[in-house]
Parts: structure tokens; sequence; C-alpha cells
């Protein structure tokens, strides 16, 4: 009896040796990047990258990117980005199943003045046997494709196969575009930069802005995203002078993959990078465009590359010469600091 219990434990010692063997723990890879190292202001920002599996392209894979602001300015942008048409179903461990623009009382309405309070209902659910910890992320965009809000109105373990929902509130700027604008809703483990990843496709609902003066509404700006292969995903969205920020923003890519392939084992992969939008006019590079940054462009006034006074800091939009152009730009920027 001995022998043979001695037996059966060294046969499954000798199949689990051999399964750890077949299926060694798969590597996930993720690049991401920007199509420019520098934005100005009123620029598209274009963010794009691949998922890889063992060096084999992802083509049903997610991917979380946050964007966050220089300093302590905070969030940017949270979005949840396919890399393919239809994600792993393996992949969606909860679920947002409602989202919707609404009053307080968490009934449907459509549109919302400036300067006023939005609301917006939304619900989630846990689809697995054991609980979560999930953080509900939203983004809002503007009719010109320009996130004004990005915030966390919510996070905590939700139970097996429990659902949650809620109604919260977001400021609408006094000074934003009127027009269509989306919001964008996604069920987290926690943030990218935390080694967060995706629990599932994101959500999305458009609303209008509209003005309590009369104005005439905008339509919304298409962003037309490239044409990019499988295995890849792409972010395109706008800086707005009036709320975007100076100064170096991160951008942390973060994904999580399983597959029956895989037999279920849960591997995640985490990138980052870096760009920036310079501070228009700071000609001494000292954060602040001010009175020395005037007198420095005069000093250089109607130079060119060579001249004795020639100052390349004060060739603020680069075209080889300091001129009025150069005086508007710093103008239009004056006391503005990072």
């Amino acid at each position: 009896m001995k022998i043979l219990t001695s037996a059966i434990l060294l046969f499954y010692l000798t199949i689990l040796t051999i399964s750890q063997f077949a299926y060694a723990q798969p590597t996930l890879a993720i690049t991401v990047a920007t199509d420019k190292q520098s934005y100005e202001l009123e620029e598209n920002v274009n963010i794009s990258g691949n998922l890889t599996l063992d060096g084999q392209p992802v083509t049903n894979g997610l991917v979380v990117i946050e964007v966050d602001y220089p300093s302590l300015h905070g969030l940017c942008t949270i979005r949840v980005l396919p890399t393919g048409s239809q994600p792993s179903p393996w992949l969606e461990i909860a679920e947002i199943s409602t989202l919707y623009p609404s009053d307080a009382a968490g009934s449907p309405k459509s549109s919302f003045r400036k300067g006023t309070l939005a609301h917006f209902t939304i619900a989630w659910r846990n689809k697995e046997e054991t609980s979560h910890y999930i953080s509900i992320c939203v983004s809002l965009y503007d009719v010109n494709n320009f996130p004004f809000m990005t915030f966390i109105p919510t996070s905590g373990w939700v139970g097996p196969g429990e659902s949650m929902n809620m109604t919260f509130s977001v400021p609408i700027p006094t000074d934003s575009p009127t027009g269509e604008a989306t919001i964008y809703a996604n069920a987290l483990s926690g943030l990218p930069k935390n080694g967060g990843f995706a629990y599932c496709p994101e959500k999305s609902a458009n609303f209008t802005i509209t003005s309590s003066a009369t104005a005439t509404s905008l339509s919304k700006t298409q962003t037309v995203n490239p044409t990019y292969a499988e295995a890849t995903y792409n972010l395109i969205f706008h800086l707005s002078t009036t709320g975007g920020k100076v100064g170096n923003y991160t951008i942390y890519a973060s994904s999580m993959y399983r597959s029956i392939d895989t037999l279920l084992q849960k591997v995640t992969a985490n990138a980052t990078t870096t760009f920036e939008v310079p501070l228009l006019g700071d000609i001494d590079g000292n954060g602040a465009v001010d009175i020395t940054d005037l007198l420095l462009l005069i000093n250089a006034f109607w130079s060119t590359p060579g001249a004795p006074n020639w100052n390349p800091n004060a060739d603020i939009n680069r075209d080889g010469k300091i001129d009025l152009d150069d005086l508007i730009l710093l103008v239009d920027h004056f006391w503005e600091h990072v």
C-alpha cells in the first residue's frame, strides 16, 4: 500500500512538472509612443502602440491609456482601447451595463448648460465568482475632443456576481464650447501607473452642452483615427488653451491578457512615455512669460540666424526670424506660468 501511494504521488508530481514546462508563463508586451515629442495647445495628441504575447500579435486585447497632466494637475484622460475588432470574452471580469446622462434623481436628461452641474447614471457588475476591487473611471470630452474632466467617482470591492450603481455629478466649465460632448466610462483594477488594467471594454454616451446666452451650437469635430494593423491601438485627443496645461505629460499604458491557450493564466504588461507642451513665450526658461521675456524679444527683434542680436529662444514660432508673429504669440501668453 505504501509503495502504491508513493507511485501515485510520483505520478502526479511528474504530471505537474510536465504541465509547468509545457505551459510556461507567457510573456505579454506592450509599447506606447506619441507621433511627436512636443505639442502646442490647440494641437491633437496622437498616441499609439501594439500588444504582443510571446512575440505574437494580440488581436483581441484591451489596453488602458492613462495620461497625467504635468506636476500636481492630476488626470488628463483615461481610456480603454481594443487591439482588434472583438476583445476576448475571457478579459471581461466585470461589465459596465448602464451609462447615460441624467438629472440628480437618475432620470434621463440629454443636455446641460455650461456653468452648471451635469449628472450621469452608471451601473456595473462583477461577472466572476470571486470578489474584485473595481475602480470606475470616467473621462468627459467636449465638442472639440478635449478631455475637460477625468476622475474616479467610486472604487471598492464588488462581491461575486454583485451589481452596483450610482448617479454622480460633474461641473460643466463656464468656458466650455457648446455642442455634442461624450462621456467614456471604464471599470479598472486600478490606475495604470499603479499596475491597474481593464476589466472590460469602455462604454460611452453622448450629451449636449448648451449656453444660457443666445449662441449657435458647434457641430462635433470628427477625429479620424489612422488605419492601424491588428494588435495595435490608437488614441487621439485635443489640447485646448482653455483647459490644457503646459509642462511634461506622462502616459501610462497597461494590459492584462488570459485565454484558453494560456490555461487562463493572467499576464500583465506596462509601458510609459512622456511628451511636452512648452510654454510659448518663455524665452528665458524660468517657467513664466513676463516682462523679461518681452525685453529679450525686443532686443532680438527683426533678427535672423547669424545676426549679432539673434536669440533662437525668441523665435517662438520657429520660422527662422524674429518678427511681429513672435511678438503676438508672446503677448497671447503673457503672465502665463508653469
